[in-house]
């Protein structure tokens, strides 16, 4: 079989393949994040790296938010040095509903950093940080801690 057969047989297999699957499915292929949880109303990533993190805010939902800190890469190459893990949220749905209804709207987009010994500071979908008493609650909504 010569090369050219090889290849035409590989970019039609993954057409098929491409075709089948949800976009978020493919989203997932990625190797610069990691979806963490993926369901109708609640979707978490961890972007692994730079790359991930601005396709994440400027291509995929993520691109509502206006987180600017933590996507600005030296700002986020420096949590990435310093041992932070990086979430981002996104709630829709009924979980919305109930979110928004206990802490307002602008929950339905948010970032967390964790650094290495627990400590958690969050931002919502206008890059405001968020208390840690809305924090909590705002945990305790979505089990947050059943994902980690």
């Amino acid at each position: 079989m010569k090369k050219s057969e090889l290849r035409q047989i590989i970019r039609e297999e993954l057409r098929e393949v491409v075709g089948r699957k949800p976009l978020n499915e493919l989203l997932a292929m990625r190797d610069d994040f990691n979806v963490i949880r993926k369901s109708k109303d609640l979707y978490i990533v961890t972007p692994l790296n730079y790359e991930g993190s601005k396709w994440l805010t400027e291509k995929s939902i993520f691109n509502k938010s206006n987180w600017h800190n933590i996507t600005n890469e030296r700002i986020f190459q420096k949590y990435m040095k310093d041992d932070y893990t990086i979430y981002y949220i996104s709630i829709s749905g009924k979980l919305y509903e109930n979110v928004k209804d206990e802490l307002g709207s602008n929950f339905e987009m948010v970032a967390i950093t964790v650094d290495k010994n627990g400590k958690i500071d969050a931002w919502d979908i206008d890059d405001k940080p968020i208390s840690s008493q809305n924090f909590n609650k705002f945990e305790k909504l979505i089990n947050f801690k059943d994902f980690e």
